[in-house]
């Protein structure tokens, strides 16, 4: 054929295209991390099996599941250095990996008519609102439009997550996944515990310190906090439905679950953690036997797999146990002290979203300037010093619309009902590290989105095959 004739074709024109597109990617990548190499060819392999896949859809889905504990984030700007007293996560342009993975599974999932409730719609839009509003008034204005892309990109996770369940089978296959991911978590703890040192799919390779309980963060984080924070939804989420499903299958499994996930948490010794876990399995007794959910016998076995974890863990919780609290909790509050003192300078649009670090220095009071000097660890005050009183509404109102939406009276389908309150147990325990800690990581916000939209698609698909 001559190239007058491939020429004159216009699929030879597309082929062309698409090759030099090909080979400049390719070169871009050549120029990559390693990291961003393998992940590249990962994405690659997995794309290539959707589509030889008699299911694409449901290939994309998983993907879409498991990568909430990968902990990768793609930085479109090179990050900006921490300051020596900490920093207010992202410091650049930052897209969490399941945002992406989410939107490939939203995509293959088709064109599907949605609404989110009013509620959940206002309290999102306010999030990113006041959040935009600190940034003219901020003295690290790409860091504020960092965060504010940021929170875009967690509701783009809630967004894929009701788009791409469709069908009850696909809840059931998501449920199914996060039990993978909480054994997959519990599996390289235990991995690391061995090697003594945290490891990340970034190439993060963090040696454990030499004094000290050694604590490591899974492949979600490189800190223990945030490993805890991400597990203990998951957690909560196989308690109950191992105490409140009527017939649960394979409830050995959900024992041999709670028992290996509760080690593991109690090996981060993360206190904020075990309390907020604490904290969740009483919510989710109390709310289970008031809707006569709640199987006693499974009670007892439950209490008794964790007692055993307990004992068995015994000498290294009580040195956990034994360090000065009181000191810790004065570090704490002399923190939270600071913070309200730019609350009170600044109680409408905060310093700016992402920027405390860099100003926090200039609100010392005499009495705070020989204390330990750190971000504030209490996301709550954070949020007010960086965005106001009005972006700490929006956070709580957040909170409150995504507890409202994991009613379980309002699933159709009885068997969903017991993941909606571990749900709930869930944000009880969030909730309450959110007040010792500076962040619960990109992984464990990714998992609080995602289980948004789980819910709210769970109230759907019933709604519809009802209605059908």
């Amino acid at each position: 054929m001559s190239g007058r004739a491939i020429a004159a074709r216009p699929a030879s024109w597309g082929w062309a295209a698409l090759g030099a597109g090909a080979g400049s990617a390719s070169l871009l990548l050549a120029a990559a991390p390693t990291r961003w190499q393998v992940a590249a060819l990962a994405g690659l392999g997995l794309g290539l099996a959707a589509l030889a896949s008699a299911q694409p859809r449901r290939v994309l889905l998983g993907a879409f599941v498991l990568s909430l504990q990968l902990g990768l984030v793609l930085y479109l700007t090179p990050p900006l250095p921490p300051t020596s007293t900490g920093a207010s996560w992202p410091s650049s342009l930052a897209i969490p990996l399941p945002a992406l993975a989410g939107a490939a599974a939203a995509l293959a999932g088709g064109r599907r008519d949605w609404n989110l409730p009013r509620g959940l719609a206002a309290a999102v839009i306010l999030l990113i609102l006041t959040t935009a509003a600190s940034v003219p008034g901020s003295p690290v204005r790409f860091i504020g439009l960092s965060h504010t892309l940021l929170w875009a990109a967690y509701f783009l996770v809630l967004v894929a997550a009701t788009r791409s369940l469709r069908e009850a089978a696909d809840l059931r296959l998501a449920q199914r996944l996060l039990h993978v991911t909480l054994a997959v978590q519990c599996v390289v703890y235990g991995v690391q515990y061995a090697l003594g040192a945290s490891f990340t799919l970034a190439g993060d390779w963090i040696p454990a310190a030499e004094d000290g309980l050694a604590r490591y963060g899974g492949s979600v984080s490189t800190h223990p906090a945030a490993f805890a924070s991400f597990l203990v939804p998951l957690l909560l989420l196989v308690a109950a439905e191992f105490l409140l499903a009527p017939r649960p299958a394979g409830w050995r499994l959900h024992a041999l679950l709670l028992g290996a996930g509760g080690a593991t948490l109690a090996a981060t010794f993360t206190r904020a953690a075990w309390v907020g876990f604490g904290l969740g399995l009483v919510y989710l007794l109390v709310a289970g036997a008031r809707r006569r959910m709640l199987r006693t016998g499974r009670v007892w076995l439950a209490g008794a797999v964790l007692a055993a974890v307990a004992m068995a863990l015994a000498p290294a919780i009580l040195q956990r146990l034994a360090e000065d609290h009181r000191e810790a909790f004065e570090e704490r509050w002399a923190l939270s002290r600071l913070a309200l003192e730019v609350i009170a300078a600044h109680p409408l649009t905060g310093v700016g979203a992402g920027a405390y670090p860099f100003v926090m220095q200039d609100y010392l009071t005499p009495e705070l300037a020989d204390r330990w000097l750190w971000v504030v660890h209490n996301v709550y005050l954070l949020r007010a010093a960086e965005t106001g009183l009005p972006g700490l509404a929006a956070w709580l109102v957040f909170l409150c619309v995504a507890f409202r939406l994991a009613a379980p009276e309002r699933i159709p389908d009885l068997a969903l009902r017991p993941a909606a309150l571990g749900w709930r147990a869930g944000l009880v325990a969030l909730a309450w590290e959110m007040l010792w800690d500076v962040s619960l990581g990109p992984s464990t916000y990714c998992l609080l989105w995602f289980l948004c939209g789980w819910m709210l698609a769970a109230r759907r698909v019933g709604a519809s095959e009802d209605a059908a």
